[in-house]
């Protein structure tokens, strides 16, 4: 065991796969999936619990991944210690983001939080389940998500909504071609580009297809929203996206077919209600205002 086997086991729970893992770190998924394999044989345990190619921390790795938290937040700090006198010293914010927000409406209210020169603003990405954990272990400041966790309350987070999201089924004009009829109709056993269950969407959905008895044909499912906006723009089925990214990405080949009505979606910022430190508050107010 060393220094970098640690590491890769604590991006791939941090970005909770090995595909996201092997892009952050620049490495194959086979070279990491070997060094995951060594850790594990290492200590005699299996960190993850894998179900058709998805891994899920299991209690070993939960509890191997309160220490590598404390190891990297350690080795961060001691960087931070010995860097040049000349720079002046900052406040360390940490932000984090799950993956089916990161690139969302608050991105430009995250953006401007760099401005701060008083402030080192650190954002990563990763699955919801983990940056939850860090949130709470109090090694994030912030957590922004579409997903407000059950009993946020009792695990002693509050939360501000940044936004709400105005969720509508697209289809690509291609797609369309020689198709006629209501809503129902065009989703009802078409091909449809689906959330995984880590999304929020996904209950909203299901619920949605569910009352209006539509059965559509399933062909691939995604946690991220622009995965699947690609997915629709190719002509590959029928989708499911926030308004905002259908106006960021001006795809002039989309086509709102219908809205997804009453929808609860919104994304929340997340924090620690005990103490927040005032840098944590003025976040709060740029990425949730009030009265906004």
């Amino acid at each position: 065991m060393n220094y970098n086997h640690l590491y890769y086991f604590h991006v791939v729970a941090q970005e909770g796969t090995i595909a996201r893992a092997s892009k952050r770190l620049n490495l194959s998924q086979p070279t990491i999936s070997e060094q995951l394999k060594r850790l594990e044989e290492h200590f005699g345990v299996k960190f993850f619990d894998r179900h058709a190619g998805a891994l899920q921390l299991n209690h070993h790795g939960q509890r191997a991944l309160e220490y590598t938290q404390t190891i990297f937040e350690t080795a961060d700090r001691l960087a931070e210690t010995f860097r040049s006198d000349d720079e002046p010293a900052k406040v360390r914010l940490e932000i984090g983001i799950v993956t089916s927000a990161a690139r969302s409406a608050a991105s430009d209210r995250l953006v401007e939080l760099f401005e701060e020169p008083e402030i080192l603003v650190k954002v990563r990405n990763g699955d919801n389940r983990f940056l939850l954990h860090e949130l709470v272990s109090s090694g994030l400041d912030i957590l922004i998500s579409d997903t407000l966790p059950a009993q946020a309350k009792e695990k002693g987070v509050d939360w501000k909504v940044v936004t709400d999201i105005d969720l509508v089924f697209v289809a690509s004009t291609g797609f369309l071609q020689g198709l006629e009829g209501e809503l129902h109709q065009l989703l009802h056993r078409k091909p449809f580009i689906h959330y995984t269950d880590q999304s929020s969407y996904r209950w909203q959905i299901d619920t949605f297809l569910s009352q209006h008895s539509i059965d559509p044909q399933i062909t691939a499912e995604a946690d991220d929203v622009y995965i699947v906006h690609n997915a629709v723009a190719r002509g590959l089925g029928i989708g499911v996206l926030p308004r905002t990214v259908l106006d960021e990405q001006k795809s002039e080949n989309l086509v709102v077919i219908g809205e997804l009505k009453n929808s609860e979606s919104k994304l929340y910022a997340l924090f620690n209600k005990k103490d927040p430190t005032e840098e944590t508050m003025r976040a709060l107010e740029r990425l949730a205002p009030s009265g906004a």
